[in-house]
């Protein structure tokens, strides 16, 4: 939701704050990974709180970043679908190399990854067009379930069923 709202903010020339939205949005996303994933995986604990962490903070907030300037471009869906290929590429292999639970997932995660960083691209053009902050907010909070929720389905659906 946050990277939604940041979009918005950096558009409208208040990049500070934006900036501010997406470190706060990562560090928040990144910690909520690490407090779940040792009850889905049943995990040692502890090795979630380490350079994983960092690594996630690091690796979306670069993602984040790149993705906000790049939505400013009305890109066809191609395009999207290929950057968001090389997003999902690049968010699995980083937290494959930091945590050996994640590189057992890596053909599993590489594609839910893309697919949410897909309908976030291709949405949050939409969302941001809204005529309030309301509007705004209520879109990212959609897109935002529905993000979750694909990764949910294609990593954790084996779970769910």
């Amino acid at each position: 939701m946050s990277f939604v709202y940041a979009t918005c903010l950096w558009i409208k020339g208040r990049k500070r704050l934006s900036f501010a939205l997406v470190i706060t949005g990562t560090l928040l996303g990144s910690v909520a990974i690490a407090s779940t994933e040792p009850l889905i995986y049943e995990e040692p604990a502890a090795l979630r709180f380490g350079t994983d962490v960092l690594v996630n903070i690091g690796v979306f907030t670069g993602l984040s970043l790149l993705a906000i300037t790049y939505i400013n471009r009305q890109a066809k869906a191609a395009r999207d679908l290929f950057v968001s290929l090389g997003f999902g590429v690049i968010v699995t292999l980083s937290q494959a190399v930091v945590d050996p639970y994640a590189a057992l997932g890596i053909t599993v995660h590489a594609p839910s990854m893309s697919a949410s960083f897909f309908v976030f691209l291709r949405s949050t053009r939409w969302a941001i067009a809204g005529s309030s902050d309301a509007v705004i907010l209520t879109r990212a909070a959609l897109i935002t379930i529905a993000g979750s929720a694909i990764i949910a389905v294609i990593d954790y659906g084996y779970l769910i069923v």
